[in-house]
């Protein structure tokens, strides 16, 4: 077998136990002797009297990680950008393997932690950093590698998705959605970076790094989260044959590409439109493969130490001098797509005072910024009011952005609610 590949660990919550139990449970199926000879050496905790089952291999000093020679893989758990970074960096500058599931680290610093990874010839892997269990930057840097990838296009927060998933399936309002998903693990207690779609913003971030080998900055990406969505939203898409889903998406075309995290309408029979509950999914567009989807849980322990365990033994065997890929190449810069060039078709609802002229003060405000009608429907409401769901033809976003302000302005509109995007396709958006 030789000499065994020593690893540390940094972080021992609900992935980080997981993993080491998805491990040894590896280890004891039987598998070839490259792959047995690896062994967590020392784990950094922050509280040790929490784990008691580990006592002789943890530590509260990430120096005894980094600094110890036989430490080749170093498997970072602890979330968030610092310490997690700086460790990160002086792992790969030390010469050792470092596998993340640090999707904060990865979007914002993934050009410095490559750098760096190129400098050292240490190898940096990243898989559970979108979609947890999902292979899907390995299906785009390797299985994809002979394709032009056009489009990535998905659910990848498991979160909004399951709110969305018990709004549309059960009729919850969102509110009560939230405090289920809550309940139920999926939701953290101030659960802002996932209903805001900064979580799904980072992971479109790091898919469209990959995807289309251009420094993609979470900066880049325009973001519209969920919160404020009703059931009379949910209601009025079914009507149409819709189904509500925050979508995190990145287009591009020749050197320019647009990229955005939004509440999106779906057609019903949409492979995404069908994922429900935590799961994610991620549809590719490229050429000559066609169409791909990558679908699974994507969060969880289980299905987050799936990937972490790949990339290890990935590791593993890059150590061992059977393979060497350490970065995603990065050799291109995409301009993005300004706002007065993307184009984009949306729904909106308005809750408005119920009298003479309200519908014509509105669809005059829209046509003053060049926004026509495709749809209106109206919901009476108690009291004097009404809801308004409008849905207006393809224009160009910082148009509808501006008529969206101007709208709310009107004395007898009383809310605007989140607006919604309407689905298209790839070919249909070429075609306009």
């Amino acid at each position: 077998m030789g000499q065994s590949i020593k690893i540390g660990l940094m972080g021992l919550g609900t992935v980080g136990n997981a993993f080491v139990r998805a491990l040894s449970r590896f280890q004891s199926d039987g598998h070839s002797a490259c792959e047995n000879a690896m062994e967590i050496k020392k784990i950094l905790v922050r509280h040790p009297d929490r784990h008691l089952d580990y006592d002789s291999r943890l530590t509260t000093d990430a120096r005894d990680i980094i600094d110890d020679p036989e430490v080749a893989v170093v498997v970072e758990l602890m979330g968030g950008m610092e310490p997690a970074r700086s460790l990160m960096l002086a792992a790969l500058k030390r010469g050792k393997a470092v596998v993340t599931a640090n999707k904060e680290v990865m979007a914002h610093a993934g050009l410095e932690i490559w750098e760096a990874s190129r400098k050292s010839g240490a190898g940096v892997y990243f898989e559970a950093s979108v979609g947890a269990g999902i292979p899907v930057i390995q299906g785009i840097r390797r299985g994809l590698a002979g394709n032009q990838i056009h489009s990535i296009t998905g659910v990848v927060n498991g979160t909004t998705n399951y709110i969305l998933s018990r709004m549309t399936q059960d009729g919850l309002e969102f509110s009560t959605a939230l405090r289920e998903a809550q309940r139920e693990g999926y939701a953290e207690v101030d659960p802002t970076d996932d209903i805001a779609g900064y979580d799904a913003r980072r992971k479109i971030a790091i898919l469209a790094t990959v995807g289309f080998a251009t420094w993609v900055s979470p900066d880049d990406v325009q973001v519209d989260g969920i919160a404020g969505i009703t059931q009379d939203d949910i209601a009025y898409g079914l009507s149409e044959g819709w189904v509500l889903k925050l979508i995190a998406t990145a287009h591009r075309q020749q050197d320019t590409m647009k990229i955005s995290v939004r509440p999106t309408f779906l057609p019903q029979n949409h492979p995404i439109a069908q994922v429900m509950g935590a799961y994610n999914a991620i549809w590719v567009e490229a050429d000559p493969v066609g169409n791909v989807m990558y679908y699974g849980l994507g969060a969880g322990g289980y299905p987050t130490a799936s990937a972490i365990l790949s990339d290890v033994l990935q590791a593993v065997r890059d150590l061992m001098g059977q393979h060497h890929e350490f970065w995603p190449v990065v050799d291109r810069h995409l301009k993005l797509d300004g706002s007065e060039n993307s184009r984009v078709m949306s729904y909106w609802r308005l809750e408005v005072l119920d009298r003479p002229g309200t519908l014509a003060q509105v669809a005059v405000t829209l046509a003053k910024h060049g926004l026509s009608l495709r749809s209106v429907h109206q919901k009476p409401l108690s009291g004097g009011r009404a809801l308004l769901f409008l849905v207006h033809h393809e224009c160009a976003e910082h148009l509808w952005r501006m008529a969206r302000t101007s709208v709310a302005q009107l004395s007898v509109v009383e809310h605007v609610g989140i607006p919604v995007s309407i689905w298209q396709s790839e070919e249909e958006s070429r075609e306009r």
